[in-house]
């Protein structure tokens, strides 16, 4: 993963840029490594589109080599650190389970955020 992380200033956009730039692609680029129109990238950069799905952020963040979490974190989804999930699954467990299974519990979390978000869905 790319040493490109959010500053206080960024938004969802203008990190999504920044990594975008960093990396050294265009938008038509990434849009065709994500599988969406151009103008999917453009608008969520430009800021139009601010909390697109939790699907289109995981596939960027795939193309950009970027951490999911802050893409979440941006977007406005509130998903505690791995740590205090790990942590946290431990206590209900009863023992520490693999990274595996708190990146599934994460996926889980994101998923039902996404299903439970008021308001009209982005695109």
């Amino acid at each position: 993963m790319q040493e490109t992380r959010p500053l206080p200033s960024d938004t969802l956009g203008s990190f999504l840029r920044r990594a975008r730039e960093a990396t050294g692609v265009t938008v038509r680029q990434v849009s065709e490594l994500v599988g969406t129109h151009y103008s999917t990238i453009a608008r969520i950069e430009q800021g139009i589109v601010r909390a697109p799905r939790f699907e289109m952020l995981k596939r960027i963040a795939n193309v950009l080599d970027i951490d999911l979490a802050d893409l979440y974190a941006l977007s406005g989804v509130p998903i505690a650190p791995t740590k205090i999930l790990a942590d946290y699954l431990h206590r209900q467990a009863g023992f520490r389970l693999p990274t595996a299974a708190v990146t599934e519990a994460e996926a889980a979390i994101a998923a039902i955020v996404e299903k439970y978000r008021p308001g009209p869905k982005a695109s």
